[in-house]
């Protein structure tokens, strides 16, 4: 009777440990994927800019203005031939379809690679190689966006940036100047030295929220 009794109850302890390990491994591959997806969702918008902004270089400009932006942005870019990069068929078929295709490459998810297919060509890629997420590239990303925004008038701006927006996975948008909440030492280089400036909000590293700014002279107006 007490054997019986042992060899249920060990089963029930053997099906409860199974079923946690299931549920842990789960948990685990689900978070895998939020991570890498919201991952894809930041990176995918601004790279797809830089994209979009190089193929306007003149050509044989083209590999430097990508180098220069990507120090910009606190990242490595270079402008690669296709024999350059290592790419399988689904790579390649997320490319021609104007898509970016992302890798991280350490064991915590922190460096990571995106690469896209320069637009009008068929066998030149960007690769742009970097950390997630430093204030250097918030405040290149504002940087970068009123470039693209000075090469339009004025006038079109605000359905450029509903284009934008609907790229990124956060919202970019003009303010007045007196809505920008920032210190003393920060509005000085926003409106004096025109230099694009970073706020952090949260623990860094943690849950944190940063929001950059730079100065639309056209306007007068902050990029946001």
């Amino acid at each position: 009777m007490n054997s019986i009794f042992l060899r249920i109850y060990g089963g029930v302890i053997l099906v409860c440990m199974l079923v946690g390990v299931l549920f842990y491994v789960s948990l685990e591959t689900i978070n895998y994927f939020r991570l890498n997806m919201f991952r894809a969702s930041i990176v995918s918008g601004p790279v797809l800019l830089v994209a979009e902004m190089a193929a306007r270089q003149p050509p044989a400009l083209q590999g430097r203005w990508v180098a220069d932006t990507g120090r910009l942005m606190d990242s490595h870019m270079q402008l690669l031939e296709r024999q350059d990069l290592t790419l399988d068929d689904a790579d390649i078929d997320r490319l021609q379809q104007g898509k970016l295709v992302l890798r991280t490459l350490d064991e915590y998810h922190r460096n990571g690679e995106a690469v896209v297919r320069l637009p009008g060509e068929s066998d030149r890629y960007i690769v742009a190689r970097g950390e997630y997420l430093t204030e250097q590239q918030a405040r290149g990303l504002a940087e970068l966006v009123s470039q693209y925004l000075a090469q339009y008038p004025v006038a079109e701006w605000s359905g450029l940036l509903d284009k934008l927006n609907g790229q990124f996975s956060f919202a970019l948008q003009r303010i007045p100047p007196f809505q920008v909440e920032l210190d003393d030492e920060k509005k000085h280089r926003l409106f004096h030295d025109e230099q694009a400036v970073a706020h952090f909000a949260g623990n860094r590293g943690g849950n944190t929220q940063v929001t950059a700014y730079r100065l639309l002279p056209e306007t007068g107006e902050v990029l946001m």
